[in-house]
């Protein structure tokens, strides 16, 4: 028997009710925009009167920052089987622990559930559901109700030590909600903040802490916690990660583990986010606040994506898997055996979006490859556009290329810039440069001609000669075409029986258009095979 079949959950009891003054009633929309939608000249103003901006990250981004990036690489490189006493072992356990409130817990006993249906978990991961019904964040905080008691009995009846504690989803709410007190954003971060100094103190293996967002509550018919309460957790949440990134007191690096964003999961009612999520009032349980338990009801989608989360995240895949994505190498019998374990169905599907569409097969072989991850609501999303900053970061996975962040760096590209180590990697190694001006234009969409660019310098940075005795088939290159040189070497160049690019049926090649992230998932497999 594998320790796969000892994945253990321990259910929680009932839900305690709040008295609230002013809760909105139940509605299919609030009319507010999901924090991950808003650009950054959108806002949301609390009852306090202070102004948040959109963004997981804050002015309108959801790209983590390097430097969190980083720090996160690092702990979830830390995240490994441990013996009760704390000390690494290939035989020991990786804990993770819920935290939260009779949402958090219906919906991680769903999750667990799932996993024992679908797989796909590091045989080492032992699951303990610690959230409790009717424990809000604020009695978290006070001894009188035992959370932590309980916690500590769940984690030893589930035959795991304090020392082996490793990885935590919290997902809190402040139950009851005052519309006197204004300051629930505010409250309910400095709430968390607190109950993640605890677990750290009491499991000091705890390396990092994902949070969540509740999902939304504009059905909410009673006064336990109902909207616009259920949105502001977002800011809530996003105020600890950004805290953390910003070096507040009490929230250093080397002071509690790392918080980092798990899935967020609120979205307007029927008003559909950009991913296309929405909750509608059947999803619930008969007080439109609870998650509906049953058959593709809140509990399932919720579970849903948090499967889909800890699968595929860049960071969560290495430990929660066993099998890490984005982080670049591998070995060719690994990849090929991924491969067939996909294409025989012995695998779960890594990304739903990418069934059936033209560039299908060479997508899998690079998250075979862990040259390429996905979204965080686990889509591969094909068709949306490359940036330049992306590019560089498939570049320097997929060619396998040191990193190295020392020389002159382009001036629009900051140190703590998501994608900062990749491009300056491949300015240190002289793959690519910049524009006239000395800038990088890291946010700029890829052109079809400046990906022949990326691709051909990182091949003779491996050591393939560039230089080409083909000629130029394209009626649209002309030859004072800057990108002439790289486009005809690809084009003539062959690899696993095709050659790298192709153009258009009327003759043309359109170095001007925009790649997407299909498009390029070929030209970088095909590009970088023989380096696997």
């Amino acid at each position: 028997m594998t320790r796969k079949s000892f994945i253990r959950t321990i259910l929680v009891g009932t839900c305690m009710t709040f008295t609230f003054l002013g809760y909105v009633s139940a509605a299919d929309s609030i009319g507010e925009t999901p924090i991950m939608d808003m650009s950054a000249s959108e806002f949301y103003t609390a009852k306090d009167g202070v102004t948040y901006e959109g963004g997981l990250y804050g002015n309108g981004s959801n790209s983590i920052p390097s430097g969190h990036a980083n720090e996160l690489t690092q702990a979830t490189n830390n995240i490994v089987p441990r013996d009760i006493n704390g000390n690494p072992t290939d035989s020991g356990t990786i804990g993770m622990i819920s935290i939260g409130m009779s949402n958090t817990s219906q919906e991680f006993t769903k999750f667990v559930k799932l996993i024992e249906e679908q797989g796909g978990t590091s045989e080492s991961l032992v699951m303990i559901n610690g959230a409790q019904g009717g424990i809000d964040s604020k009695k978290w905080l006070d001894d009188s109700f035992g959370a932590y008691t309980t916690l500590a009995q769940r984690i030893d009846n589930a035959g795991v030590s304090k020392n082996q504690i490793q990885a935590v989803w919290l997902k809190q709410a402040y139950g009851g909600p005052q519309a006197t007190d204004p300051n629930h954003i505010q409250t309910l971060a400095s709430n968390i903040q607190t109950i993640i100094t605890l677990l750290s103190q009491e499991y000091p293996n705890i390396k990092v802490v994902y949070l969540s967002s509740r999902i939304y509550a504009g059905y909410a018919t009673g006064t336990l916690n109902p909207e616009p309460y259920a949105y502001e957790s977002g800011f809530s949440v996003r105020e600890v990660i950004l805290g953390q990134i910003n070096g507040t007191t009490g929230l250093g690096y080397n002071t509690i583990p790392v918080v980092a964003w798990g899935p967020y999961m609120w979205a307007d009612g029927t008003t559909p986010r950009s991913d296309g999520l929405t909750w509608v009032a059947s999803d619930y349980a008969a007080d439109g606040t609870h998650p509906g338990a049953g058959e593709g009801q809140a509990q399932d989608k919720v579970a849903t994506m948090l499967y889909d989360f800890f699968t595929t995240d860049e960071y969560a895949a290495t430990w929660f898997t066993g099998n890490p994505v984005g982080s670049g190498g591998g070995t060719v019998g690994s990849v090929d055996e991924c491969v067939n374990d996909y294409y025989t169905q012995t695998m779960v599907v890594p990304f739903p979006d990418i069934q059936f569409d033209t560039f299908e097969s060479y997508i899998q072989r690079l998250h075979c490859r862990e040259v390429v991850g996905g979204y965080s609501d686990g889509t591969y999303k094909p068709g949306n556009n490359v940036t330049r900053a992306e590019m560089a970061k498939f570049v320097v996975n997929a060619f396998d290329i040191p990193i190295l962040t020392t020389g002159s760096q382009f001036p629009d590209v900051s140190s703590s810039h998501t994608f900062y180590s990749y491009i300056q990697t491949l300015n240190a190694h002289g793959i690519v440069g910049g524009y006239s001006d000395g800038t990088f234009k890291p946010d700029e969409t890829l052109t079809r001609g400046q990906l022949t660019k990326f691709i051909s310098n990182a091949m003779e940075y491996k050591g393939i000669s560039t230089t080409s005795s083909g000629t130029n088939s394209f009626s649209d290159v002309a030859a004072d075409n800057v990108f002439l040189e790289y486009i005809v070497f690809l084009a003539n160049y062959s690899s696993d029986g095709e050659t790298i690019i192709g153009g258009y049926s009327d003759g043309t090649f359109r170095p001007d258009v925009n790649v997407t992230r299909g498009a390029m998932a070929k030209v970088v497999m095909l590009s970088s095979k023989q380096f696997e």
